[in-house]
């Protein structure tokens, strides 16, 4: 870890930060506050890549405690889901220019990439999202940004007896298998090789108790019921992303293409635990995240989401073995 004048980033540069993070908040401007209570509504509990009560602390004290590029990239994900806040979706205020906060949240990013910090990778990951497929070079290109960038903050390694502070070991571990997830199904998307390996990652298996804590004194039973939930899908999407990982290793690669061609039982050997895998992971999926428990609430569900996903797996599974079959 260097301080911010080794890096080279100059007073310049700070100066422009705060130009530019105050041009992102008279954007959003009145929305700002409320922008920021939607997106732990409805993004956080299931993408869990922030410490909620360390950023509401630092929102409440201002606006200028943040990366421009992580409170844009914030405030973009929020707009998102504007018409499903009720006061929000009914104001007379126009809306914010999402144009104008999208070119300076990439812009703020594009600068902030020779310098990074733990706020760089969240701010990437959030835009990732947004991104459809019309962008698929794009969003390619910044994950692979952002692997690079993980690697150079040691996203990669075991940070668990490192001499930090035990909330941002959680937050790294988060981090880490967000940025995994991001890399794995990027590369099934978009069709082009994993960045992370398998010998060059020593994070650990993701545990409860490396997420923000949950406190019933500060939040309605819904959302803490929403916050465990979203619990359990990230660290159900991180095992379904592993066997991912293992199909695209085991069957989409140059050397798998080449020695596994016309070979039937070495295809049926190699594919048979990862078949199995799968089967195991949905069978032991927790009752909270089967999509009949998500009919049963008339609320916002990620559950779907997730369901879909293991069927895609699937699917791309049998299609490896239709390919080089």
């Amino acid at each position: 870890m260097l301080p911010d004048q080794d890096t080279g980033q100059n007073n310049t540069e700070f100066d422009q930060e705060l130009q530019d993070v105050d041009a992102v908040e008279a954007i959003v401007t009145p929305y700002g506050g409320a922008l920021v209570d939607l997106y732990f509504k409805v993004v956080h509990p299931s993408f869990p890549i922030l410490h909620k009560k360390l950023f509401l602390e630092k929102y409440k004290r201002s606006h200028r405690e943040f990366a421009p590029c992580l409170l844009s990239a914030v405030y973009l994900i929020a707009l998102n889901w504007l018409k499903y806040d009720p006061e929000l979706s009914q104001t007379p205020h126009p809306r914010p220019d999402i144009d104008k906060l999208e070119n300076l949240a990439n812009r703020c990013m594009s600068d902030v990439i020779s310098h990074p910090k733990l706020s760089t990778i969240q701010a990437g990951l959030l835009m990732l999202q947004r991104l459809g497929p019309a962008a698929s070079s794009k969003s390619w290109a910044l994950t692979a940004q952002l692997v690079a960038v993980g690697q150079e903050l040691g996203l990669h390694l075991d940070c668990m007896e490192w001499r930090i502070p035990s909330w941002e070991k959680g937050l790294r571990k988060r981090l880490a298998w967000a940025l995994f997830m991001q890399d794995k199904w990027g590369a099934l998307t978009h069709g082009r090789p994993s960045h992370i390996t398998s010998v060059n990652w020593a994070v650990r298996q993701i545990a409860p108790e490396d997420f923000p804590e949950i406190s019933r004194d500060d939040e309605n039973e819904d959302e803490v019921v929403e916050l465990e939930n979203g619990k359990l899908l990230f660290m159900e999407m991180i095992k379904l992303t592993q066997i991912t990982g293992e199909i695209l290793d085991g069957f989409f690669t140059v050397e798998a293409s080449r020695t596994l061609e016309g070979k039937i039982n070495r295809v049926l050997e190699r594919a048979k635990p990862m078949q199995i895998r799968l089967k195991e992971w949905h069978a032991r999926l927790p009752d909270v995240l089967r999509m009949d428990s998500a009919s049963r609430v008339r609320r916002l569900s990620s559950n779907g989401e997730c369901h879909c996903i293991s069927f895609l797996c699937f699917g791309i599974h049998i299609g490896a073995l239709a390919v080089i079959h």
